[in-house]
């Protein structure tokens, strides 16, 4: 089940919502669609989209690629420009500069290997498969796109390949590897009728230190935020988050550059309880080098909620800032939860300062949320669609209505929409700046939803 949000924000003083405008582009692709990449495919300079589609219930499984040259900036054809058809096996897919001149190739991998696709002369063509062993799965019925797998980490113009495998990560270039990296990955592993066996991989982050042409890299996973620096990364450090670890006690942990100052700052949450519910997150800047004050730069309590944090940039000052959505439990909320499939929530804005943040929120604003049945989730996401600096929302109200809520200096978001489009409220959104005319754009596409075969493009 997932939650759709609908907004009443709550104003702190009148403001005019000023009108936006934007061209919608529906493209079609007659397979179910599970993920999206956009990328300059055929070297014009213009932003492609990649589709990626499966059947879950063909065998073998039918996965294809589908591409959408742009036409003109920000603008796409209702059918594809070309498609590929994919391996059965192939699950994992992202894009990387592999020698070294634009534009970049396409990566399918799975357990064993992947195979680099170019594009020339209108279609895909297979010019590599490196073998090696990976912690990728095979034959995925919902295959997606994974961003930051290719990084340059030794500016050369060839992006290496983060590797998932067994106790961290293997960094390799398309035709050899060049060394591990060990970090703390999680994994378990559960037995009855069959096994199941999971890992759950840390975040990693790049670091640019000033004594040293290659990037560091950091990860974080529940536990620890580890380092890797120096020739081969075999140099490391290691910070244990202070967590209180207590029974019914879990803990999530986010890892971004907070103050803009070049370190990673650690974003730690941890949840106790069942229906009395407390939530504890405590925000920890970095001194400095891979290092982190013993207690946190900053608190903030929930009790009796569940407060879910959002790192975004909500004013534009290359500063990150934290939105918490919360939700509380109680008699009230549970009634309409199950009589009205709706649940109240607040949505907190706390600014950074500079320093940290306040003890009050900066911007206080009343959530709506309603709860859809099947695999379906409200369409949602943040982005300058206007091109002021400030961050602006886009979210899906009702069943076929997707409304445009523009930010303002005396309030977080403005209470009317300034634009409404006629288009599915439930699916996955995703900004960018498909045009370069600096108005964030949104993708729209709906895995396993009643629109699964179809992608919107909403260029502003």
């Amino acid at each position: 089940m997932f939650l759709t949000l609908v907004v009443g924000w709550v104003a702190i003083s009148a403001s005019p919502v000023v009108p936006i405008q934007a061209k919608t582009f529906v493209l079609q692709t007659g397979l179910d669609v599970w993920d999206i990449a956009v990328q300059d495919v055929n070297g014009d300079g213009k932003n492609d989209i990649l589709a990626l589609g499966c059947d879950e219930k063909s065998y073998p499984l039918n996965k294809r690629v589908f591409l959408f040259l742009a036409e003109t900036p920000g603008g796409y054809p209702e059918k594809p420009s070309t498609e590929l058809r994919l391996e059965t096996e192939a699950s994992v897919l992202f894009l990387a500069e592999v020698d070294g001149k634009p534009p970049k190739e396409l990566v399918a991998a799975h357990s064993l290997g992947a195979t680099v696709f170019g594009h020339e002369d209108g279609k895909f063509t297979a010019l590599r498969t490196p073998q090696f062993r990976s912690l990728f799965p095979d034959s995925a019925k919902q295959p997606t796109f994974l961003k930051d797998t290719a990084i340059d980490l030794d500016a050369d113009g060839i992006e290496e390949w983060m590797i998932p495998v067994p106790g961290g990560y293997e960094i390799r270039k398309a035709d050899r590897a060049v060394c591990n990296v060990p970090c703390d990955v999680v994994s378990q592993i559960r037995s009855g009728s069959s096994v199941s066996i999971a890992y759950r991989l840390p975040a990693y982050q790049l670091v640019d230190l000033e004594d040293q042409s290659h990037k560091a890299l950091a990860f974080l996973s529940d536990e620890f935020a580890d380092f890797a620096y120096g020739e081969n990364w075999t140099q490391r450090s290691r910070f244990k988050i202070p967590l209180t670890l207590e029974e019914k006690w879990e803990a999530t942990t986010q890892m971004k550059d907070i103050n803009a100052d070049g370190w990673p700052d650690l974003v730690v949450s941890q949840m106790r309880g069942t229906a009395n519910l407390k939530v504890l997150t405590q925000v920890y800047l970095a001194n400095g080098r891979f290092t982190y004050p013993e207690k946190p730069t900053a608190t903030f309590e929930a009790n009796g909620a569940l407060a879910s944090p959002v790192l975004v940039d909500v004013n534009k000052d290359k500063k990150l800032d934290i939105l918490f959505v919360t939700v509380p439990f109680g008699v009230r909320s549970l009634i309409n939860f199950f009589i009205l499939r709706k649940v109240n929530a607040q949505v907190d804005v706390y600014m950074f300062t500079g320093s940290g943040f306040n003890t009050q929120p900066d911007f206080k604003s009343s959530v709506s949320l309603d709860a859809p049945e099947g695999r379906e989730q409200v369409a949602y996401t943040l982005g300058d669609f206007t091109g002021d600096g400030r961050i602006d929302l886009a979210f899906g109200e009702g069943s076929n209505k997707l409304v445009v809520h523009t930010g303002a200096a005396n309030r977080f978001i403005s209470s009317r929409p300034a634009l409404t489009l006629a288009l599915p409220a439930f699916g996955m959104a995703r900004t960018y700046d498909l045009d370069a005319n600096g108005r964030e754009d949104i993708v729209l596409f709906h895995p396993g939803g009643d629109n699964k075969q179809r992608v919107e493009v909403i260029a502003f």
